[in-house]
C-alpha cells in the first residue's frame, strides 16, 4: 500500500500512515484477478514513473531525518546554554547574597571554589555589585533610606576582593553628602539668627552632589553682599575712632569669608597707610649700592638708605620704632627688616632726612641680593609704625 498524502510504503492492512500519520483509505478487502493484472499491465506500463517515484521517496526520508538531526542538534545547544547561563546566574546572586548577608567566611570559601580565577563571572559579580552600590548612593541622595542605613549597606561589600574599591569609593561619598547635609543645615541656622559669617562659611561646605547646593550657592551670593556692607560700615566707624588694627583686622576676616575684594582691599591698605601716618610718616627717599672695598676695611656689599620722617602728632618725637618692607615691582615681598630711627628730635610738624643707615648684604641670602641688585625705581617701600617715644616719656602704639 501507498500513503496518497507522503507517497511512502505501508504495510497492508495498516490504519495509518507510518511516516506521516495520514488515515488510509481502503476501498476493498480484496481486489479482483482482472484488478490484479489492470495493476500489473499499469506498473509494467510505468515502470519509469515508480522508479522515480520511489527515488523522491527516499530524499524526503533522507531531508526528514536531517530535519529531526539538526533540530535535536540544537535543542541540545539551547538546553546547554540555558544550563550555562543559569548556573552562571545562580553563582553571581548566590556570591553576591553572602556578601550582603555579612556572610563574610562562607563568601571567601564559595569565592576561593567557585568564583577564583573565572575572569567572566568576576566581572558579572563586579558589574552587578557596582550597579546596587549606585543604587544605594542613589536612594540615599533621594533621602530613600538614612545615613546610617546606607552606610551599612555598602560596608559589607568591602569584605569582596572584588568590589572592596568601589563600595570605598561609594562609602566616602556618602559620607561627604552627610558632612554636606549637616553644613546646609547648621548654616540654615546661623542664617536665621543673624549669624552671616557663619551661615556662609557653613553654605561654602556644601557640595554639588548635596541636592541643596544650588540654594547653598544663591544664599551664599545674597549673603556675601549683605556682610560686606555690613563690614564697610563697622571698619569705616572703627577708622573714624582711629581704631586702625581692629578696621584692618574687620576686613581680612571679611576676605577670608567672602574671597578676595578689591574694594575690601582698598579700604585695608588706606587704613594701613592711616595708622602709620597718624603719628609719623616714613618715606624712602633713596636707595643706593655699597661695594665691598678691602682698602676702605669694608668687607661686604652694603645697602644704603635715605628716609623722610614727618611728626604728625602734636608732641616732638624723640624715637620711632617700626618694620621697613620692601617689594619688588610687582608688589611681590623682597625682605622685610626692623628699622628704628634714633637720636633725633622731630619736633611737631617738622619733617627730616636721616640719611646714616643702611643693611649689610649677605651674599648667601637671596632677600640680600635681591634687594641690593634692585634699582630704586622698582621698589615698592612700606613702613609699619610700632611705637613713638615723644620727648616728655609718653609712648604710643598706633591701633
Amino acid at each position: 500500500m501507498i500513503c496518497k498524502n507522503c507517497g511512502n510504503d505501508i504495510p497492508n492492512n495498516s490504519m495509518f500512515c507510518l511516516l506521516c500519520g495520514s488515515p488510509v483509505e481502503i476501498v476493498g478487502a480484496q481486489m479482483t484477478s482482472q484488478e490484479s493484472f489492470d495493476n500489473k499491465t499499469d506498473n509494467s506500463s510505468n515502470d519509469g514513473i515508480n522508479n522515480k517515484s520511489s527515488s523522491d521517496k527516499r530524499i524526503n526520508k533522507k531531508v526528514l531525518r536531517l530535519i529531526i538531526i539538526t533540530i535535536l542538534v540544537f535543542s541540545v545547544i539551547a538546553l546547554g546554554t540555558y544550563a550555562c547561563l543559569h548556573f552562571f546566574k545562580n553563582s553571581v546572586d548566590k556570591y553576591l547574597s553572602l556578601i550582603e548577608n555579612g556572610k563574610t567566611s562562607e563568601a571567601s570559601e564559595y569565592y576561593a571554589s567557585k568564583v577564583d580565577n573565572n575572569t567572566e563571572l568576576i566581572d558579572e559579580i563586579k558589574t552587578k555589585a557596582t550597579a546596587r552600590l549606585d543604587k544605594i548612593y542613589a536612594d540615599y541622595i533621594d533621602n530613600s533610606i538614612s545615613f546610617d542605613d546606607a552606610i551599612k549597606r555598602v560596608v559589607v561589600y568591602k569584605d569582596s576582593p572584588i568590589v572592596t574599591i568601589n563600595a570605598s569609593d561609594i562609602e566616602k561619598r556618602i559620607e561627604a553628602v552627610n558632612t554636606s547635609r549637616i553644613a546646609f543645615s547648621a548654616a540654615k541656622s546661623a542664617q536665621a539668627t543673624g549669624d552671616i559669617k557663619t551661615a556662609i562659611s557653613n553654605y561654602n561646605l556644601v557640595i554639588k552632589d548635596d541636592p541643596d547646593y544650588n540654594e547653598a550657592i544663591n544664599n551664599i551670593a545674597t549673603l556675601k553682599a549683605d556682610y560686606k556692607k555690613k563690614i564697610i560700615t563697622e571698619s569705616s566707624n572703627l577708622a573714624a575712632n582711629k581704631k586702625y588694627s581692629d578696621a584692618i583686622l574687620s576686613l581680612s576676616e571679611a576676605i577670608d569669608t567672602i574671597g578676595e575684594d578689591e574694594e575690601l582691599t582698598a579700604l585695608i591698605s588706606s587704613y594701613k597707610s592711616a595708622k602709620n601716618n597718624e603719628f609719623v610718616t616714613v618715606r624712602l627717599t633713596s636707595k643706593g649700592k655699597l661695594p665691598m672695598n678691602y682698602d676702605a676695611w669694608r668687607f661686604s656689599d652694603y645697602v644704603t638708605f635715605v628716609f623722610s620722617i614727618t611728626n604728625n602728632s602734636e608732641k616732638d618725637i624723640k624715637g620711632v620704632e617700626g618694620t621697613a618692607l620692601f617689594n619688588d615691582i610687582f608688589g611681590k615681598e623682597i625682605i622685610t627688616i626692623g628699622c628704628d630711627f634714633t637720636g633725633h628730635t622731630i619736633k611737631s610738624g617738622e619733617t627730616i632726612t636721616i640719611s646714616d643707615l643702611s643693611l649689610e648684604v649677605n651674599q648667601f641670602i637671596d632677600s640680600n641680593t635681591k634687594l641690593y641688585n634692585t634699582d630704586y625705581s622698582d621698589l615698592q617701600f612700606e613702613y609699619e609704625v610700632k611705637s613713638v617715644v615723644f620727648t616728655d616719656g609718653t609712648t604710643i602704639k598706633p591701633e
